[in-house]
């Protein structure tokens, strides 16, 4: 798991990494750099840094009226262009939140190709116009001018690589393997092998007064200090058992946690509440769990009956599967932190096995109640988990096929149909058991 300095600095940061992937950022810098090329090129044509003198005649003449023609052409067209690019934007995002999800337009902004092709747009224009205005009949720049030609070749090469990356952007499988993807960089950021014995919590809390500290404002809970609150705990010899996790939504006056210790906890009560970060909305940058809720979302929106397209919910439930791998077979994030000297002090269980398996399961399963082949799917998916995971999480897994097998008997009014699940559901539990057995095999000839 990740310090906790590690979360704050980016929860700080955050709001300069969204200027920074919006479409405001990057076309403005390749404006000013555009600036600075223009009035660089325009000062070697003027003879200033004696690059002319001695390369010069690589480039031909150039007429006036032509070179002021091209540079008005380019400056026109790249406007025009620009126009046609923030239009195909838009209809990406209408496409996104009809057919995709609305949480997913956010991603679609912060699309690199699409800020990139639109600051060389921005930045052509630019340099375009600054050498047109200081051409006159005397003196024609052809270094800016022959620069402007190669800006306009760059730009269209990147205008390509834009077309390219929308027609690609709204392939649904393609976006479900980005999301995947980032989900599963989250959780490999911020995964620990998980300890085999736990104290108990009852053990942690000891049996000093409890005091319930409350919150101050509303808001998604996005980050958390431990470090200060277990610097705080420690100045008054205290325990700290948070009551929130990533992603819950707290209210004014909700009780966030319960400090265990002295009947005056100082400021102990204010620096759980400063530790706690809320935003007025969830990203995937704010907690793992939102990339599962959109994978969910994508896999609902499919199973429904107006769309009912069952291998986009089949895809999802792979994707998830993949990711949530990881957690199940021991690598989780620790909810126990310690203070400098090694005593615990805060219990905060932000994202766990549970919650994560919970999330991407329970709507799955609900969704998918009635519809034969996701639910296949969806037991394979189980079945490859439990063949993986850890013995203590094998009973959540099982708990999950129960559930399918329940619904199956429910919704499922072909005899063969609700058999093969069943027995798909039989088998899924027994990979838990014949994974021990070859292991114990393996090991009995090799000692033998």
């Amino acid at each position: 798991m990740p310090s906790s300095s590690t979360s704050l600095t980016g929860f700080l940061l955050r709001p300069w990494t969204r200027l920074v992937r919006s479409f405001v950022a990057v076309p403005a810098a390749f404006a000013v750099l555009a600036f600075v090329l223009g009035i660089v090129a325009l000062r070697i044509d003027f003879g200033q840094y004696g690059v002319l003198e001695r390369y010069g005649s690589i480039l031909p003449p150039i007429n006036p009226d032509t070179a002021r023609t091209l540079l008005s052409v380019i400056a026109g067209s790249m406007m025009t262009v620009l126009s046609l690019v923030y239009s195909l934007t838009l209809i990406v995002f209408t496409l996104a939140a009809g057919n995709i999800g609305p949480r997913l337009i956010e991603r679609f902004t912060s699309d690199r190709t699409t800020q990139i092709t639109a600051g060389m747009l921005v930045g052509t224009f630019v340099y375009a116009v600054i050498v047109l205005s200081r051409i006159d009949v005397d003196d024609v720049p052809r270094v800016a001018t022959f620069g402007a030609l190669l800006l306009t070749g760059a730009t269209l090469t990147s205008l390509i690589i834009f077309i390219r990356s929308v027609a690609e952007r709204v392939s649904i499988d393609n976006e479900i393997g980005r999301v995947s993807s980032q989900l599963l960089a989250a959780l490999e950021s911020i995964a620990t092998h998980e300890a085999t014995e736990h104290t108990p919590i009852e053990e942690l809390r000891g049996s000093g007064e409890k005091t319930s500290v409350k919150s101050a404002s509303d808001g998604y809970v996005t980050a958390l200090d431990a470090q200060s609150i277990c610097a705080a705990a420690k100045d008054v010899d205290a325990f700290v058992e948070m009551n929130v996790r990533h992603g819950d939504f707290v209210i004014a006056g909700q009780e966030i946690a319960v400090v265990t210790g002295p009947e005056d906890i100082g400021g102990l009560a204010e620096a759980i509440r400063t530790a706690v970060f809320l935003e007025r909305h969830r990203t995937a940058d704010s907690d793992a769990e939102f990339s599962v809720h959109l994978l969910v979302e994508i896999a609902m929106r499919a199973l429904s009956p107006g769309v009912n397209d069952s291998y986009t919910a089949i895809a999802c439930i792979d994707q998830l599967s993949a990711a949530l791998a990881l957690p199940v077979s021991g690598f989780a994030p620790p909810p126990l932190s310690k203070d400098s000297d090694g005593k615990a002090r805060l219990w905060f269980d932000g994202v766990s096995v549970n919650s994560l398996v919970g999330t991407a399961l329970h709507p799955l399963r609900r969704a998918a109640a009635g519809n034969v082949t996701v639910t296949l799917r969806l037991i394979r998916s189980i079945g490859r988990l439990i063949a993986i995971a850890q013995s203590s999480h094998v009973p959540l897994l099982e708990k999950h096929l129960d559930l399918i097998v329940e619904d199956a008997r429910r919704e499922v009014s072909n005899d063969d149909d609700r058999d093969e699940i069943e027995s798909l559901a039989i088998a899924a539990r027994k990979r838990q058991g014949d994974t021990d057995t070859d292991s114990d095999g393996q090991d009995a000839s090799g000692s033998s």
